[in-house]
């Protein structure tokens, strides 16, 4: 009897400590994400609070990931896009779809679809998630606001209906129900000019209508928005604190597509808003801690803790992972280097000290030995938002080269974007120098790196005609005022070349750029104007910087490298100054302002005319 007794006692026991643990952890519910891992499966420089390390790597990643898991049993592991486009490895994209794969093999539950993982258009990313689906993944792809409908994307749509991707999907962890569901951004939509035909929904109208179906159909406990959106330190910019406030059923928004590092959420109401960083640098851990009731009620304040887990030399290597990178190394070598004659872990130089990477990108696209420039050199030009990073310190392998140069996708259905050769008048490179003066400090993607092209602006002038004087470089190399008539080669990436005719949408008519042939006639297919390799391989902008790298002695460059200073600034606040070559639209403005003030004036005096007219009736009167 007492035996029965004791072990009713140490059963009772167990109850309140295992029981009661396993009542405790269902109230704890960990969301693990990461965003932006843009194909970098090896470690890459990462330059923090003026350090600079080596971080990231999937093979790393698995490893803090399977600890992580085994610390927070009841979690969700997932990714809010772009997670391809960005290394050599993304060449295998529509063949292979290594990103996914090795996803799958570290454990994610689901992932949504960025602006770059368009780059290869939507038949490319139908392909490769028909490859994911044939390697075995069978982790779910959400969306909401992407619809593939048009028979323009039919490969695409069918992929969509066949391969795993829908709105939302659904876990369940400790007895908690977890919605998850995708959204990509106005500002990421924007930036994919590759995904032809598909159509985006409203953000907000998306995600309110599966917000309003997963509380109310699939009464979950908890909402989970993988956001390819983004924040930003100006909240009139900051898409997913926009999307956060117009749904406020959303709990959790792991916000990708600005590369933000937020070492604590955001919060806005009473949803937590996460950001990671990109490059697998870090993986991040958001526990939130309610009961399922206070979760489906939303009435109680919910407490989290949060933390950023960097990835770094630290976290071993999962070998598993690191043998699946080894392989897709091998195969890529096979199936693309060996037309080019050089390889990935080839050495191109050596960098005595980290440097930015735009003025000598653009170096040596104007300097590219092509025989395109043999007649003339070109102006060169090289937007930041095309430039993935500076130049690090140290020896750099064609890898490394590439990694700067990695986004898009040229005719040939290989990854980088092509150089092209177009023209503009001496007019329109005064614009050009504008987009530069007026409108970088608005759009920091916009700012541009200039080689062959100098000019001086005022800051103190009118927005959009800030530039006082533009400098072509000539043939002799000296500098001299452009023809505004004339016809002038400017080179650079297809993407960013193709994108100048939007400065005309973006500045209401204020600025004019139209690339040209060198007949003077409007582009209307860029792919005329592709620069090709005497193997008839496209140019590619990455394969220019790497040519231009291996020409210094020693293949080492020079110590403190300089550039022609391409900006001068006339810091003049003078009224003198304020009017001085004014374009069409300072001569509008300059125009409008002194109609305004007179008509005001106009209207005053002829306030003050009746006001004594009728005093003098009143007088008269009495």
């Amino acid at each position: 009897m007492n035996k029965r007794i004791f072990s009713f006692k140490v059963a009772i026991v167990l109850f309140f400590l295992f029981g009661g643990y396993a009542a405790r952890a269902a109230e704890e519910i960990t969301i693990l994400f990461t965003h932006d891992l843009h194909s970098m499966f090896l470690p890459h420089r990462w330059e923090e609070n003026g350090e600079t390390a080596w971080r990231g790597g999937y093979a790393r990643l698995c490893t803090a990931i399977r600890e992580a898991r085994k610390q927070y049993p009841y979690s969700v592991l997932v990714d809010a896009g772009d997670f391809s486009s960005g290394s050599f490895f993304y060449m295998l994209f529509p063949t292979d779809c290594a990103e996914l794969q090795l996803m799958w093999q570290m454990g994610y539950d689901a992932v949504t679809l960025g602006n770059h993982d368009f780059d290869f258009g939507p038949a490319g990313l139908a392909d490769a998630l028909r490859a994911a689906r044939q390697a075995g993944v069978a982790m779910p792809v959400v969306t909401a606001n992407v619809k593939a409908s048009g028979t323009s994307v039919q490969r695409l749509r069918e992929a969509f209906e066949n391969y795993g991707v829908s709105e939302y999907t659904v876990f369940e962890r400790g007895g908690r129900r977890i919605g998850v569901f995708g959204i990509i951004g106005d500002e990421a939509v924007m930036n994919a000019p590759a995904a032809v035909g598909v159509l985006f929904e409203d953000r907000f109208a998306a995600a309110a209508r599966v917000v309003q179906k997963l509380r109310s159909e699939e009464k979950v406990d908890l909402v989970v928005c993988l956001s390819h959106s983004g924040t930003d330190v100006d909240r009139r910019r900051s898409e997913d604190e926009q999307l956060a406030a117009a749904v406020p059923d959303i709990d959790v928004i792991v916000s990708g597509h600005t590369h933000s590092v937020l070492q604590e959420p955001l919060r806005v109401g009473r949803t937590f808003i996460v950001s990671g960083g990109c490059y697998a640098a870090y993986l991040g851990v958001l526990t939130l801690f309610a009961s399922a009731e206070a979760a489906a009620e939303r009435t109680t304040e919910v407490s989290f803790r949060y933390r950023l887990i960097p990835i770094d030399s630290t976290v071993g290597e999962d070998a598993e992972v690191a043998a699946m990178i080894g392989s897709f190394k091998e195969r890529l070598n096979v199936v693309y280097f060996d037309s080019l004659g050089r390889y990935m872990d080839d050495t191109v130089t050596f960098n005595p000290s980290g440097m930015p990477a735009g003025r000598l990108i653009a170096e040596a696209l104007r300097c590219a030995n092509h025989p395109a420039f043999f007649r003339q050199r070109p102006v060169a030009v090289v937007p930041a938002g095309v430039v993935r990073g500076g130049m690090p310190a140290g020896w750099l392998t064609e890898e490394a080269v590439f990694s700067l140069l990695s986004l898009g996708v040229g005719h040939d259905r290989k990854a980088g974007y092509p150089l092209i050769l177009v023209y503009l008048t001496g007019k329109e490179l005064w614009d050009l120098c504008e987009v530069d003066a007026s409108c970088a400090a608005l759009f920091p993607a916009a700012r541009l790196s200039l080689a062959g092209l100098r000019y001086s602006h005022n800051p103190h002038r009118l927005f959009c005609n800030r530039v006082t004087e533009v400098w072509v470089e000539t043939d002799e190399g000296e500098y001299a005022p452009p023809d505004k008539k004339a016809l002038y080669p400017v080179v650079g990436d297809l993407y960013s070349l193709q994108m100048l005719g939007a400065v005309r949408r973006l500045t209401y008519g204020i600025l004019q750029l139209q690339p040209k042939d060198a007949a003077g006639q409007r582009v209307e297919d860029f792919q005329k104007c592709v620069l090709t390799l005497p193997n008839g391989l496209e140019y590619k902008e990455w394969i220019a910087l790497s040519d231009y790298l291996r020409t210094f002695p020693d293949r080492r460059l020079p110590s403190g490298m300089v550039f022609p200073e391409q900006c001068q600034v006339a810091d003049d606040s003078s009224l003198a100054a304020w009017f001085a070559h004014p374009n069409g639209f300072a001569w509008m403005v300059y125009g409008i302002v002194p109609t305004v003030a007179g008509g005001i004036i106009g209207l005053i005096v002829f306030g003050i005319r009746r006001m004594r007219k009728r005093g003098r009736r009143l007088l008269y009167t009495r």
